[in-house]
């Protein structure tokens, strides 16, 4: 059944109605859902919507098209520098690991990006932000990223709201039609291959339509090889998004 995009705005605006809160926080990054999401806050509290975009200087082809898309969505908007906080932490904790157990680690661009580092600080903004507002923060995560694990605990995945968490990529896609959504944004996402922090090389034919495929038909739907890997990564992305593990009292 496809869903409307009123459905899920509806559904916000009574997410917000029911928390009392004032408004709706999304994060801007030049990403497909991003954008669509940031379209369905809007369509759900109108202008209550504040949009936090990166400030990086200079900006990246995907910050540019997400300031852009702010600017023609005519979204309120807060520029966050995280990038000089992000380094200095990095490299604050990386000189302590490595005084306290030796070189476990250095704090170059890439060890930040890989420890979900800058991810989790965006978080902690977005929150400071929302919390001083009174709005929720909404995540622009789909089914398919949850399922393939393309999020970062306590990161991109911890908001309050994921209007498309139970929406596939294609139909995100089919969505950001409806939205009018850039061009340029759309067609970035389509030549994207399904992608994970959890994918090896050996995962690189994975596409989005076997994972598509795996939902509606079940394993029997798509190659032995592609069930196991979706299978593997499901296992993986359950772990990673799950609550905190507590031993039973007996």
């Amino acid at each position: 059944m496809h869903i409307r995009p009123s459905d899920i705005a509806t559904w916000l605006r009574n997410g917000v109605s029911a928390a009392g809160a004032d408004g709706l926080l999304v994060t801007l990054n030049g990403t497909l859902g991003s954008a669509v999401t940031a379209r369905l806050c809007q369509m759900a509290v109108d202008e209550k919507v504040v949009a936090v975009l990166p400030a990086e200087a200079p900006l990246s082809e995907t910050a540019h098209e997400a300031q852009q898309f702010a600017e023609d969505s005519e979204l309120r908007v807060l520029r966050l520098a995280l990038d000089l906080a992000t380094n200095r932490l990095g490299a604050a904790l990386a000189a302590n690991m490595a005084a306290a157990a030796g070189p476990l680690a250095t704090a170059d661009r890439e060890w930040i990006r890989l420890s979900g580092l800058r991810g989790r600080m965006q978080m902690a903004a977005a929150y400071f932000v929302a919390d001083s507002l009174n709005y929720l923060v909404a995540g622009s995560l789909d089914r398919t990223d949850l399922t393939l694990g393309s999020f970062t605990r306590y990161g991109d995945a911890a908001v309050d709201l994921l209007p498309l968490g139970h929406i596939l990529k294609t139909e995100v896609l089919t969505m950001a039609a409806e939205l009018k959504i850039p061009q340029t944004i759309v067609d970035r996402a389509r030549a994207e291959p399904a992608s994970s922090p959890d994918l090896h090389s050996s995962d690189a034919g994975l596409a989005h339509r076997d994972l598509e495929r795996y939902f509606t038909d079940g394993p029997d739907g798509v190659a032995p090889a592609a069930a196991l890997k979706i299978e593997r990564l499901m296992r993986a992305a359950e772990r990673r998004s799950g609550p905190p593990l507590m031993m039973d009292r007996e």
